[in-house]
């Protein structure tokens, strides 16, 4: 009787429990307040990626922060939609340039700027996906016509 009585109640606590079935998530709603929502927003914004620039200049004397303004300067004026940093890790000031994803496009912007940059090296480093978004596919260096209609590299 105390068997019965028992498995009879087992059974009845059993048919009140029911188990998720195979047909998938419907009914099931995540909602987040506004915070969670921009954190996970900006998580995007700051994504990085593995890549390569290339160092136009390196220093560490005391000329060194002017020089490398004036490096990023005249880079600019040459490649302007090309991104360009300019870094202190202590005691070094680095001028970067370019966002290549892959060595071979980094050893391709090297080739081109070895001839304003004749100490250029290529450098591992982090690119956001905004700046290899933004990197254009070929560089030429910005000319003026001069009066005799040559083309001169500025």
């Amino acid at each position: 009787m105390k068997t019965t009585f028992a498995l009879l109640i087992c059974l009845f606590c059993s048919s009140l429990c029911v188990a998720q079935t195979g047909s998938g998530f419907k009914g099931i709603r995540v909602t987040m307040d506004e915070v969670a929502q921009r954190a996970i927003a900006s998580r995007n914004e700051y994504i990085s990626l593995p890549g390569f620039r290339v160092c136009i200049y390196t220093g560490n004397d005391q000329y060194a922060r002017g020089m490398a303004s004036s490096a990023s300067a005249h880079f600019t004026s040459l490649y302007g939609g090309v991104p360009v940093h300019t870094r202190y890790d202590s005691p070094v000031w680095k001028v970067l340039c370019g966002a290549c994803l892959t060595r071979t496009e980094a050893t391709r912007l090297l080739g081109q700027l070895r001839g304003f940059f004749p100490a250029a090296f290529i450098v591992n480093d982090r690119l956001s996906k905004d700046e290899v978004m933004a990197m254009p596919s070929s560089l030429k260096p910005v000319t003026t016509t001069t009066e005799d209609d040559s083309a001169v590299a500025l």
